[in-house]
């Protein structure tokens, strides 16, 4: 899957300074593998589970609105496995690394930037989700 976009943010100042705008292209890729099983298994359960589950990984760019600073870039590679056992339950985990990126937020009155920041963060998912489903 492959989605791609372009960003721009319209903030606007009260009192008249310079503001900071994103300009730039946003997007996500993704790749996904299906643990296919085997054709020949029929009815098995087990079989059938392994073909419903997958192994994915993706990048992703976009921004968001900022408490420091008006926006700040984020660039995410992560990867995401989900497995179905036995039919019954569906096990997903997910994790990633992302790179944050904050514009000069403040400048001083020769009008060089001040301050600048980037952060790396390694933001972890919340717990494995298990989903239950019964069949009749």
């Amino acid at each position: 899957m492959v989605m791609a976009g372009y960003g721009a943010s319209f903030y606007d100042n009260a009192a008249g300074a310079a503001q900071r705008q994103f300009d730039s292209v946003i997007g996500q890729a993704e790749a996904q593998f299906y643990l296919t099983g085997n054709p020949e298994a029929g009815e098995d359960r087990t079989q059938m589970a392994l073909a419903l589950s997958s192994v994915s990984v993706g990048y992703n760019r976009d921004f968001a609105n900022s408490l420091l600073g008006s926006y700040y870039g984020i660039d995410r590679g992560y990867a995401k496995f989900a497995y179905m056992f036995a039919g019954r339950a569906l096990v997903q985990l997910e994790g990633g690394l992302a790179a944050l990126s904050y514009p000069d937020a403040f400048t001083n009155t020769a009008g060089a930037p001040a301050f600048a920041q980037s952060a790396w963060s390694l933001p972890l998912s919340s717990p494995p989700s298990v989903t239950m489903s019964s069949t009749n």
